[in-house]
């Protein structure tokens, strides 16, 4: 039971939000543009930029205690844009994707800043420059326009689906800490050019072999049925939650 025994915090986070997501979307339908515009205002200004300025995790959002508040702003951030169609051009995307990209590589080498008498690091979750290179990166694949074959779309659509596997499997408590941690120290001594191809090859390794075992996940969750049991269970669920709410309230 990963959940319950908290192996993965982000699948934690992101099965909470799952549970949030119809009330969001109930928030989200009758929120006019300007009330929504002024809801993000006040969620980026208490949960990022506040903390960046002040140096301090003022509303424990880190490390662990409070992803599920900046999921949350996120989902947010991304029903705007789709409700509201905000375009941006890919000029200004570029331009602060990889500005937020330069000073947080900067910053790397140099995590820990003074800034009105205290330390912190701005490689954070909730970050400024984290949520600025996010959402430009975002708004970057979304207004791309790239022609691709019904084959290769099937491919990749085939990959996109089974790519939260690679998060699952790479993190795995045993593959993470027997494999991962310590296992491409190698790359560091080799030289810059080879060590620049080794780590792509390493990623691409990875992201690859992750999304196979999704794939193949899959394919075992279809032929024992386990998704039509997901949807039985799920069923079930919803017709005891609706006689409880008709009891409680009418």
């Amino acid at each position: 039971m990963p959940i319950i025994c908290k192996r993965y915090w982000y699948m934690n986070c992101y099965f909470a939000l799952y549970l949030l997501i119809p009330f969001l979307n109930k928030l989200i339908s009758v929120l006019r543009r300007k009330d929504f515009a002024r809801l993000l205002a006040v969620l980026m200004m208490i949960f990022s930029v506040l903390p960046t300025l002040t140096a301090a995790d003022i509303f424990y959002m880190n490390p662990y205690n409070g992803n599920l508040i900046l999921l949350v702003i996120m989902y947010f951030v991304g029903a705007y844009i789709k409700k509201f169609n905000i375009a941006v051009s890919q000029k200004v995307n570029l331009l602060l994707f990889f500005s937020s990209v330069a000073l947080i590589v900067a910053f790397r080498y140099a995590p820990k800043l003074i800034f009105l008498g205290r330390t912190y690091s701005i490689t954070l979750y909730n970050s400024l420059l984290i949520v600025i290179m996010s959402v430009s990166l975002f708004l970057l694949i979304l207004n791309s326009r790239i022609k691709i074959s019904t084959r290769a779309g099937k491919v990749l659509s085939s990959f996109s689906s089974a790519s939260l596997a690679v998060y699952l499997t790479h993190t795995h408590p045993i593959i993470l800490g027997r494999l991962i941690i310590g296992g491409f120290s190698w790359i560091g001594q080799l030289p810059v050019s080879k060590a620049i191809l080794s780590a792509f090859g390493v990623f691409i390794g990875i992201t690859v072999g992750g999304c196979l075992v999704g794939m193949v996940q899959r394919k075992v969750f279809e032929r024992l049925r386990i998704y039509r049991l997901c949807d039985l269970i799920s069923d079930k669920l919803t017709n005891v939650e609706r006689r409880v709410a008709e009891k409680l309230f009418g």
